[in-house]
């Protein structure tokens, strides 16, 4: 299944990821101007520290990339975290 879900987020385009903007007290990442949150087999990017990106950093760290706005690629934006 994850074999499956890696190349649905493949075709959506490639992942560049770039050094955050900043970081939490936690070492959580920040968002910088232009940057969203995406992972690896995701099909959505996060335009803010939503519940989604929240559960990913704390079960699965690693797979939360930082890439710019312009790079998402065909995915679409997170429902939840557009309202914010």
């Amino acid at each position: 299944m994850r074999a499956e879900a890696r190349e649905r987020a493949a075709a959506l385009g490639p992942l560049l990821p770039v050094e955050p903007g900043g970081r939490g007290p936690d070492g959580s990442p920040q968002l910088g101007t232009g940057q969203v949150f995406a992972t690896k087999t995701g099909e959505t990017f996060h335009r803010a520290w939503c519940e989604t990106v929240g559960q990913v950093w704390d079960q699965r760290p690693k797979s939360l990339f930082l890439i710019t706005e312009g790079s998402v690629g065909s995915r679409r934006p997170c429902k939840q975290c557009t309202v914010v």
